[in-house]
């Protein structure tokens, strides 16, 4: 079935960057005076549950500091996206999926609730020749949206493009994001992050190491192993 849509489903499916949002996680406690210091093994264990906030809150319930989550997020975000202006590369095959989509009249969006400055400053950096208009819907954009795993942020986009879901791929670097998507009526192509290699991705249509126009639907060809 020819694909009429991509859905990237994270940042962490546009550049790997696990490592600089730990730091951030971490200096920003530091600035709200907190002990908190999240190790490798901590920070991958708590990627099991999506969205960044709702860590913050999560990991407090065991400690009860007085804390303000959303001012302390805030922060790791400003603290973020300041590393992200030295640059952060796209992960393999980004660029030629999003051109290669661009040149077929296939519409992508970015299917992430995090801050719009974080998406642009990604795509800016990591490949600065990306056409403009090759996104063509930015979910950082649309207010009021659930976090995954609710299926607003899918429901958003298929309602933007004009595409029904079962001619859509989504692009999920977790196992949670992925389930998120299927719950929508996706098709998942699994693109797993560095931390998430290790996992496995029940229901995704194919996992890969890198992505291609062939194994996202938008040109024939044999579509390589993960």
């Amino acid at each position: 079935m020819r694909t009429e849509a991509i859905l990237l489903g994270s940042i962490g499916v546009l550049a790997e960057t696990s490592d600089m949002q730990r730091e951030a996680f971490n200096r920003a406690f530091a600035e709200a005076d907190l002990d908190w210091r999240w190790t490798d093994e901590q920070y991958t264990a708590l990627l099991e549950r999506p969205g960044g906030l709702r860590r913050i809150e999560e990991y407090n319930r065991a400690r009860g500091a007085h804390i303000d989550a959303r001012a302390i997020h805030r922060r790791k975000t400003e603290i973020f996206n300041a590393a992200l202006k030295d640059g952060v590369p796209l992960r393999p095959g980004v660029s030629d999926v999003v051109e290669a989509a661009w040149k077929a009249g296939v519409p992508v969006a970015v299917c992430s609730t995090t801050s719009p400055d974080t998406v642009e400053l990604i795509l800016a950096r990591g490949r600065p020749g990306l056409p403009a208009g090759a996104i063509g819907f930015d979910g950082t954009r649309v207010a009021d949206l659930r976090p995954k795993p609710a299926p607003d942020i899918w429901h958003a986009a298929l309602d933007a493009l004009g595409v029904p879901a079962s001619r859509a791929v989504a692009v999920e670097d977790s196992p949670e994001n992925a389930a998120a998507a299927r719950e929508a009526g996706l098709r998942v192509v699994a693109f797993p992050g560095a931390r998430h290699a290790h996992r496995a991705f029940p229901g995704a249509e194919r996992i890969v190491t890198r992505l291609t126009p062939e194994a996202l639907g938008l040109a024939e060809g044999p579509v390589p192993a993960g």
